[in-house]
């Protein structure tokens, strides 16, 4: 997917910057293994959901205008951004991991 700008924000990370990096690869994984799983989150508390639901804010040429990517899915997940030479596009690939 070609996004119109490399102005990108997100991920529901908390370990780093939330403006996102160009050419670079951010991996998520829910906090369960599958050989150690997490009981299932219904709702009433105490689990904090146990996966990765990533959402990506990003900013059009017009400085104004916003557009949000949310992706569901509860396998582990893989984003790239790589940049485009000589303009300020960006491709960001989207890759799932496992089943």
């Amino acid at each position: 997917m070609v996004l119109p700008n490399n102005r990108l924000f997100g991920l529901g990370l908390s370990n780093r910057q939330f403006r996102l990096d160009t050419d670079a690869t951010y991996t998520l994984w829910s906090k369960g293994r599958q050989n150690d799983p997490l009981e299932e989150d219904i709702g009433l508390g105490g689990y904090q959901g146990a996966q990765p639901l990533p959402f990506i804010l990003g900013q059009t040429q017009d400085k104004g205008d916003w557009f949000g990517l949310f992706f569901v899915g509860c396998e582990a997940s893989s984003f790239e951004i790589i940049s485009v030479p000589d303009k300020d596009n960006v491709i960001l690939n989207y890759i799932t991991l496992g089943d």
